[in-house]
């Protein structure tokens, strides 16, 4: 038996799903596979899905603060069904300390402002105003539970941090991911769960699809690969470990 479609997208966790779903709005013809029985139940179910738009790169911080976008207003990115069960951000901001192993953040402050994103510079006293149970002691170079000295002040204090009043985190990551694959399903998208990936195939040069371990075969110019933890495993069956071009 070999099914066919034009993209096999392996992971169905939230960068899999909105993969699935940007494709298929777009009219590929998608089908998903997961090894486990439920979607958004792999190392996504785990997250602590944070939603920050502070990242050292310009083009990861407008990345982030798309996204963060697409978050803010869920059920409109997902033209959601009346009575459909949502994920939900909530916008408490973030507060990152600066040190002198992040640059005092003076990259994220820089690229946050080149794209308009509200951020605050919080000097020390602020930190102690606004979050009193803070302590800015050094604790740093990190030691191990068993070293000695470990969760003492090795001397000094933080100097200030950065406050993202706009970011925050989603409640339920798995709950995302499985919004997303309804979304996509909506556009014609399919998802198969329960079944693993055993081998990539390929034909000159490229990637024709996947065997199942029940010996099925899915035939499909482009895999996608966003199986999280099993990413370097996917990779192993596609022979490309070391050259990722």
């Amino acid at each position: 038996m070999t099914d066919t479609a034009d993209a096999i997208i392996i992971g169905t966790g939230v960068i899999g799903t909105a993969t699935a779903y940007e494709m298929a709005k777009k009219g590929w013809k998608t089908v998903s596979l997961d090894r486990l029985s439920q979607i958004g139940h792999g190392s996504t179910a785990g997250s602590c899905a944070i939603i920050r738009m502070h990242y050292s790169t310009f083009d990861g911080t407008a990345f982030a603060w798309e996204g963060y976008h697409y978050w803010r207003d869920w059920r409109d990115y997902l033209g959601a069904v009346a009575g459909e069960a949502l994920a939900e951000f909530r916008e408490c901001g973030c507060l990152v300390m600066k040190t002198e192993a992040n640059g005092n953040l003076d990259k994220h402050l820089e690229n946050s402002r080149a794209l308009d994103i509200p951020v605050e510079e919080w000097d020390s006293a602020k930190i102690t105003e606004r979050l009193p149970i803070y302590a800015l002691d050094r604790f740093a170079p990190p030691k191990r539970m068993d070293q000695i000295g470990f969760g003492e002040p090795t001397g000094g204090a933080l100097p200030g941090g950065v406050f993202w009043p706009l970011a925050g985190y989603v409640t339920d990551p798995a709950l995302s991911s499985q919004n997303l694959a309804a979304a996509a399903k909506r556009h014609g998208a399919r998802f198969r769960m329960g079944v693993e990936v055993a081998e990539i195939l390929r034909e000159k040069g490229r990637v024709k699809g996947v065997t199942l371990t029940s010996g099925e075969e899915i035939h499909a110019p482009v895999v996608v690969n966003v199986a999280g933890p099993g990413s370097s495993h996917v990779n192993a069956l596609a022979g490309v470990l070391d050259d990722m071009t």
